[in-house]
């Protein structure tokens, strides 16, 4: 996963496809990673080809899960891939989208 730097943010990269049938772990590996997080979680999805309903659901359940725990959630997303199936499911209003 990585290590949380000075600021207390652990950054989890995520690449590839997301669907149910190439990373059905992701919600999995994303809570673990929001629990290694002192303060903050940044899920990196710039390298992500496609986003299908499997991320969707992924932050989703990560977000509660950070609601839950006081910690921040962000999303590094800057390609349309990512930031259209946000936009239509009205994620972008709830996650804390970042471009840095």
């Amino acid at each position: 996963m990585g290590t949380p730097d000075a600021a207390g943010q652990l950054v989890v990269r995520v690449t590839g496809v997301l669907d149910n049938y190439s990373n059905p772990r992701l919600p999995r590996q994303l809570l673990a990673a929001l629990q290694d997080a002192p303060q903050r979680l940044l899920v990196d999805l710039d390298g992500v080809d496609f986003f299908g309903s499997a991320g969707i659901t992924a932050l989703v359940e990560v977000s509660k899960a950070a609601d839950a725990a006081g910690k921040e959630l962000r999303v590094r997303a800057t390609q349309r891939t990512v930031t259209g199936p946000l936009e239509v499911t009205g994620l972008l209003d709830r996650l804390r989208l970042t471009e840095d």
